[in-house]
């Protein structure tokens, strides 16, 4: 499975607004670190963040700055949101050092427009997550929470170039008349971007069966894990 690949699932959930602010749980809503030149950014940034509930613990114009700041208060970042205004940013060793001083936090880098190269230079780089800086507030928060929870993040853009990829052998349409209705069911709201939790709710059914249902699922269309299972959802299997 390719890095683009990778991170289908996360920008669904995070573009078609399945998961909004007040949905997220403690455990989804990591301590953050901003990183921009400009003052202005910084504070709109923590400003949307702080309104969903989302901890901001340090910000600065610089990632040495914003490093030396988050390591002085008590709670350490989790995630990392930089926007691709600096060019130490994607240089080798940047998003390193963060996470030698940050063991487990991830890292997205918003750019002011859509750029294969850069991209690629930031996932390069160590960037977890690309997106754009017009990105929606709901859409970031819960991004961040994806991040959080070991999802890639890119941006509907990267998400087309995936589409016109071949499907992995294993995985096909026919393998939908496998399943049964419920699992059907399931995959079609998978389709759409809901998390476990909104399928559960959406079908009146646990969390815990609505896991089950899908364990069925992968075996039966031969899906590695829920990530490719959603692409393969995502790319008209149903």
């Amino acid at each position: 499975m390719t890095l683009y690949e990778s991170s289908i699932y996360a920008n669904a959930q995070c573009t078609r607004a399945s998961q909004t602010a007040d949905d997220l749980s403690p455990r989804e809503r990591p301590p953050v670190a901003i990183v921009a030149t400009h003052e202005l950014t910084r504070q709109a940034i923590a400003a949307l963040l702080a309104e969903a509930g989302l901890p901001v613990v340090a910000t600065a114009p610089t990632l040495e700055r914003a490093i030396d700041r988050a390591r002085a208060g008590a709670r350490r970042p989790g995630v990392l949101v930089a926007v691709r205004d600096s060019a130490e940013l994607t240089t080798a060793g940047g998003v390193a050092r963060f996470r030698r001083a940050f063991p487990g936090a991830r890292s997205l880098l918003l750019d002011e427009g859509f750029d294969r190269v850069r991209m690629a230079a930031a996932l390069t780089a160590g960037f977890d997550g690309y997106h754009l800086v017009e990105i929606s507030a709901g859409a970031l928060c819960a991004g961040i929470a994806l991040l959080a929870s070991g999802e890639r993040l890119l941006p509907p853009q990267a998400v087309e170039l995936l589409r016109s990829e071949a499907l992995p052998p294993a995985l096909g349409s026919p393998a939908f008349g496998k399943l049964t209705e419920r699992e059907k069911d399931i995959v079609r709201s998978l389709a759409r971007g809901l998390s476990d939790k909104a399928i559960a709710r959406e079908l009146s059914v646990s969390a815990a069966t609505v896991s089950a249902h899908l364990r069925s699922v992968r075996r039966k269309t031969g899906a590695a894990n829920r990530t490719q299972l959603a692409l393969w959802a995502t790319r008209g299997a149903t």
